[in-house]
């Protein structure tokens, strides 16, 4: 009976228990971590469409999310979230930064010498205009190929 008991200790003590991540790699040094409980949305190789569940758990190469079991090879995309949003600094900011500026520097412009003048139209104008169609271009997702990797690791437990 000591054994067992030895044995479970030592066990518990190297981690031979673990929870299951999913592995979101876009580099060495650019990585998340998805758990148990946490809300993915992603692209799938057959559908075009955009599917958002939470995780419900892993299997050897599968994810559990809401009754749907998913294979890590059918994934061809990721969506950006909160996780993976910090990689890229202003990437997904030009679509509200251009805007604002446009409109920030018109209105300052008029405030300053209390009419409109061409240029400064001009120049807003085009500033909402980069900034519309940078929401149009930059694309909301992260195209799983390559150095982008998906992979389901176990972590002991500490």
């Amino acid at each position: 009976m000591s054994k067992y008991i030895i044995f479970l200790l030592m066990m518990v003590n190297h981690g031979g228990f673990g929870q299951d991540f999913l592995l979101f790699s876009k580099k060495s040094y650019r990585q998340v971590l998805y758990k148990q409980g946490d809300i993915i949305s992603f692209r799938l190789k057959e559908d075009k469409s955009k599917f958002t569940a939470q995780i419900e758990g892993f299997e050897d190469s599968l994810i559990l999310l809401g009754g749907m079991k998913v294979k890590l090879v059918d994934i061809t995309h990721l969506y950006v979230d909160d996780k993976t949003k910090d990689w890229y600094i202003i990437r997904y900011k030009y679509k509200r930064i251009f805007p604002v500026a446009g409109v920030g520097f018109l209105l300052i412009d008029a405030f300053n010498t209390h009419y409109f003048d061409k240029k400064t139209l001009i120049i807003s104008g085009y500033l909402v205009c980069v900034g519309l169609l940078a929401k149009w271009l930059i694309k909301d997702s992260i195209r799983i190929r390559g150095r982008k990797k998906l992979a389901i690791i176990t972590r002991p437990i500490s």
